[in-house]
């Protein structure tokens, strides 16, 4: 292959009465060099294919996707979630996890998220080639995106990559269109071009910037911004902006309104904040080239005495924009763009750092669509060396090619560190050993697996960090109560509640605990606490349960009727009202009650034991024997079951048939006193018969 003929430059097939040249068309052989890259990066992607969910992958706790039906879609349209609106990346979770079969969903994730980097890729190279109509800066441009370490995070982590990717390609869909318009001047690109940002701010809140990222269009081809079409071009982009604008301000309120508590939101002065912005900035294009020490989790780091020295951040800022305002000078259409689409993108982590709204000095996934402006400047760099013949082809291209390769390498094993929560919480402490969330989160994995004791250890570094972390001191009370330290845990529930005083979660556990300890009356003090915060059905069933057992069977009763008012199908409150009634004598009502039981949970062996019991109180024999047999059907070693049936056959005089139950009862507990006598009666009863 004729590496020097695949890369030359093409002559442009024609030229529009606007002066912007019409796109040039891609060779066999370019787009079989673009099939090859976009094979490795998919290669080196292989690891997320088969990677786990991480604790943070709240896709299975949204209750938008889990369960998902069509009659869902409304509801994904008119409401936030977790201070964000993306009701189309979870409508494709949804149609997902409907459609997946058992235990297949997650590698469809996977599978899904790899490929819609590649798509993005795609349309990162038509993007530039629309702009430039330059196969070796659309190329460059687009391979190092695609294999870029940095973008690991954005395709790896389930609960982003939906978000992140699909608005980018409805975002950079949208801006290939309006190139479209530019060059034909036809109505239908520009509609278009309107609708596809109209989607994509229905993907992710940083799609808003697309209004300006239009804006960098018109310059990059030289058109007169001021003017009245140019103009009035802009203004349905920018009332897009405006409205998704303020949803998203509405979404972030209705989260941050609810208590962050973990996520250390710091306020630093203005010359602090600027420090840290520069010193993101900086990183985020240090790192795009070269990825070391990269990270889930980048904190804030005291500045202290060293403002002096990590102001050279600003300062390296200043630098960079001088040179950029030298290329505005020089009219480098291509810095001036690559510049304005980088900053423009990356507009809301900056904004971030200025005032302080987010617990990490940056994220890897904030530069995922902003970084093309950085590789479009680098691609013209290369470019420029090519054709001024400062540098040979043939050098500029192995150079290349090992850069891409070795990148390639680093982002396979990048792809490995997300594995699972384990694997991505360790390699975040091997680098910030001071990260409460890290050991927090690293706690919850070791928990699921039932590695107790280092869970325990992973909490008491994590409260060490931050001695003001309630859900950590919850947790941990959790792990204490399951090792049977009772006063370990209420310790800690006392503390949870000291920081948090609405933390109804708390109050239940700890009326557990005291429930456990013998005080019933704290036990339920707590549940009416809880209840006050969140009048949940199972904690009105939980107090119901403790009034019963300390005499309170009135208040006992209108619980569990509360409980059942928020819950129609709380089976157990049914059944434990039932109790109630026939310790009172109400077997009528019990019976309604088990019966109720019965329907919404055929296989309720108890219910019908009870309700046997209760059939037999009002002398219907027949049909109390007809339950204790389905209660035996459904557990055939329910001793209670063959106990009552003996004891409801005494009653109907068939003696012979008790003893039997009564021998069924006594192979499963041989010392069964009350067996024993029934037993003894009715044998008594058969000897009087005979004589």
């Amino acid at each position: 292959m004729n590496i020097k003929k695949l890369f030359q430059k093409e002559q442009p097939l024609e030229v529009n009465a606007t002066n912007i040249p019409v796109t040039y068309k891609i060779s066999k052989q370019q787009l079989f060099i673009l099939f090859c890259m976009l094979a490795f990066v998919f290669l080196a992607y292989l690891p997320a294919l088969h990677k786990g969910f991480i604790n943070l992958d709240d896709i299975r706790q949204n209750i938008y996707i889990t369960n998902f039906s069509f009659a869902k879609i409304p509801l994904i349209f008119s409401h936030y979630y977790k201070g964000q609106y993306a009701p189309v990346p979870f409508l494709l979770y949804g149609i997902i996890n409907m459609t997946a079969t058992a235990g297949s969903e997650l590698f469809i994730y996977n599978l899904v998220s790899v490929v819609l980097h590649l798509i993005t890729i795609l349309l990162v190279f038509k993007l530039i080639w629309s702009l430039c109509s330059n196969f070796r800066i659309a190329f460059i441009t687009a391979a190092l995106f695609g294999i870029a370490t940095m973008q690991v995070e954005s395709i790896a982590w389930l609960a982003a990559v939906y978000k992140t990717c699909i608005y980018s390609i409805f975002f950079l869909s949208s801006l290939i269109v309006y190139i479209s318009y530019l060059k034909t001047n036809k109505k239908k690109y520009f509609i278009v071009s309107i609708l596809l940002f109209f989607v994509s701010c229905f993907c992710k809140e940083q799609a808003i910037s697309l209004a300006l990222a239009i804006v960098a269009i018109d310059i990059f081809f030289g058109r007169k911004l001021l003017s009245k079409k140019v103009i009035i071009e802009k203004i349905p982009f920018f009332l897009i902006s405006v409205v998704f604008g303020l949803i998203t301000i509405a979404a972030a309120k209705s989260f941050f309104q609810q208590e962050q508590e973990g996520i250390s939101i710091s306020s630093y002065s203005i010359i602090d904040s600027v420090i840290y912005a520069g010193y993101a900035l900086c990183t985020y294009m240090y790192k795009l080239f070269v990825p070391l020490n990269l990270s889930f989790w980048y904190p804030y780091f005291p500045l202290n005495n060293s403002r002096l020295l990590y102001s050279i951040f600003p300062l390296l800022l200043l630098i960079i924009a001088g040179l950029y305002w030298y290329a505005i000078k020089k009219r480098n259409q291509y810095i001036i763009w690559g510049g304005l689409f980088f900053l423009l993108n990356i507009l809301f982590s900056l904004a971030s750092q200025v005032i302080s709204v987010r617990s990490t000095v940056m994220a890897d996934r904030y530069v995922y669509l902003a970084s093309i402006g950085i590789f479009f400047i680098v691609a013209k760099g290369v470019d420029y060396l090519v054709e001024k013949k400062l540098v040979k082809l043939p050098v500029i291209a192995v150079i290349f090619v090992a850069f891409f390769l070795s990148t390639a390498y680093i982002t396979y094993g990048r792809n490995q560190t997300w594995k699972n929560s384990l694997t991505l919480w360790n390699d975040v402490i091997s680098k910030h050993q001071n990260i409460a969330l890290a050991y927090y989160f690293r706690a919850n994995t070791r928990e699921e697996r039932g590695d107790i004791e280092e869970a325990m250890d992973d909490y008491n570094k994590t409260i060490a960090i931050r001695p003001s972390y309630a859900t950590a001191y919850y947790n941990r009370g959790i792990l204490k109560s399951i090792k049977r330290d009772k006063a370990g845990a209420l310790a800690d529930y006392n503390k949870a509640i000291s920081l948090r005083p609405r933390y109804s979660e708390a109050y239940i556990n700890r009326g557990s605990i005291k429930s456990g300890m013998g005080d019933k009356r704290g036990a339920i003090e707590d549940y009416s606490r809880a209840i006050a915060i969140l009048p949940a059905p199972e904690i009105f069933y939980n107090r119901g349960n403790l009034k019963k057992e300390t005499g309170d069977k009135h208040g006992a009763i209108d619980d569990f009727n509360k409980a059942i008012a928020l819950r129609p199908d709380f089976a157990e409150a049914y059944y434990c009202k039932g109790l109630i009634m026939f310790s009172t004598g109400d077997y009528q009502e019990a019976i309604i009650n088990f019966n109720k039981v019965i329907e919404i949970n055929p296989k309720h062996a108890e219910a019908y034991n009870n309700k046997g019991s209760s059939l037999n109180a009002t002398g219907d024999y027949q049909e109390a024997i007809n339950n204790f047999n389905k209660a035996i059907e459904i557990n055939p070693a329910y001793l209670n079951a063959y106990d009552n049936r003996a004891i409801t056959k005494y009653n109907m005089g068939d003696f012979a048939g008790a003893i039997d139950d009564c021998k069924k009862a006594l192979q499963l507990n041989s010392n069964d006193q009350n067996v024993q006598d029934i037993i003894a009666n009715a044998q008594q009863e058969l000897q009087k018969l005979k004589n």
